[in-house]
This record gives structure tokens, C-alpha cells and sequence, in this order.
């Protein structure tokens, strides 16, 4: 008798993208009692809600010299998406800044 035996193959594929983000603060030494926050930054992968893709951002926030700077950069083209280099103080309505409707 002939072996009628039959044999079934599968294949699964997965895509697994990294992506990475590199944050950090400068705080004023204990002295006082307080750490005072100097200078944020952030730099790495951010991912956009609205058009739900990732872009390359560079952000530092200086508050000692009262200077933010953002850049926002789309890494398929190379294309700068958003570039700000202002004073923080002049920097509102942003964020959680934003005002309520």
C-alpha cells in the first residue's frame, strides 16, 4: 500500500521597525534646595498622530538663555517639516500652552 500521507507548509512573516529617542534634563545643583530645571533636550524618532508617520526631531529648550529650538526633519526625503529657533519667551500657544476652545 502506497503512502497517502499528505505534508502542509506555512510560512509567517513579521516587520519589526526600531526606532529611538534619547531625552534629558540639566537641573541646578542642591544648594538651594531645589532643582531647578537649566536646559531640556530631545533627539531621536517622534511619531506624528495626524499623519501617522515617524520623523527625525531636534529639540532644545534653554532657559538660561531664554532660547527654544525645534527641527523637525521627514527621513524618507530629507525634507525639513518644521524648523523654529526663537526666544522661549516668545514661544506660547504650544502644546499644553495651547488655549481651550
Amino acid at each position: 500500500m502506497a503512502d497517502q500521507s499528505v505534508k502542509h507548509y506555512v510560512a509567517v512573516g513579521e516587520t519589526i521597525e526600531v526606532h529611538e529617542r534619547l531625552s534629558g534634563k540639566v537641573k541646578n545643583a542642591r544648594k538651594t534646595g531645589k532643582k531647578k530645571i537649566r536646559a531640556e533636550f530631545v533627539t531621536g524618532d517622534d511619531f506624528h498622530h495626524a499623519t501617522g508617520r515617524w520623523n527625525k526631531l531636534d529639540r532644545d529648550i534653554d532657559r538660561e538663555n531664554d532660547r527654544y529650538r525645534e527641527k523637525i526633519v521627514d527621513p524618507l526625503t530629507g525634507g525639513v517639516i518644521r524648523s523654529v529657533n526663537e526666544l522661549l519667551s516668545e514661544h506660547q500657544g504650544h502644546g499644553s500652552a495651547k488655549k481651550r476652545k
